[in-house]
């Protein structure tokens, strides 16, 4: 026969409910420990954002609280779409293959990298487009990409050349001619009629402008 649950076992967790000397003890604590000195009252827009919609405002102010009194992080990269990219056999990269796939000017370190290459077949995967959010150094973005950060050499050729004449700025984390991982980025020149791209080593203190697309394996 079984046992009978115990009573811990039978009792649901119940939320702590904030008593009002708590609350204003948390308010009073906050109230003298903020730095109201660098806060402009005009630019931060306190009028219109909390006395006039003292709502919302506290909704907002509930949210911090239920975080512990920290600011929830906004994320770096924002879901725009999945591109399904093919399979494709094993080639060695030349200037023409990159031109078949719209590019009309390369940098240097992008023709030294990704020219002469030879690139293992690829098999047909998923991509995912993301917006990135704010600026960001190399480092952070592929922190966040983690192991799915590599993209093939072929499916972003393919991501090109199905999106000629794009208003986005691509970015890609490829493989070079020295094995090592190189952040690629393709724009497209309305004055060429083609994509402009180059690379840069992830190990470059360098980073992108937020808006940009960034392109790696789902």
């Amino acid at each position: 026969m079984a046992a009978k649950p115990t009573a811990s076992l039978k009792r649901s967790k119940t939320m702590s409910k904030i008593t009002t000397n708590q609350s204003h003890s948390v308010m009073a604590t906050l109230a003298m420990n903020a730095d109201w000195d660098s806060i402009d009252f005009e630019e931060s827009k306190l009028q219109e954002g909390i006395i006039r919609n003292p709502v919302e405002a506290g909704k907002e102010f509930a949210l911090f609280l239920r975080n512990g009194a920290k600011m929830l992080s906004k994320p770096l990269l924002t879901y725009i779409r999945d591109f399904s990219a093919s399979a494709h056999p094993a080639i060695t990269t030349s200037q023409k293959f990159w031109e078949d796939a719209g590019v009309k000017w390369m940098g240097d370190t992008f023709k030294a990298q990704f020219i002469g290459l030879e690139v293992a077949a690829a098999s047909a995967a998923t991509l995912i487009l993301q917006k990135l959010d704010k600026n960001s150094l190399y480092a952070k973005i592929l922190s966040d990409l983690g192991v799915k950060a590599e993209t093939s050499v072929l499916h972003f050729s393919e991501l090109l050349h199905q999106n000629c004449e794009s208003s986005k700025f691509f970015i890609g984390y490829l493989k070079g001619n020295d094995g090592n991982l190189f952040a690629v980025y393709a724009g497209w020149d309305v004055g060429r009629g083609g994509w402009d791209v180059g690379a840069n080593s992830v190990t470059d203190p360098r980073g992108w402008f937020a808006g940009r697309v960034v392109v790696s394996r789902k």
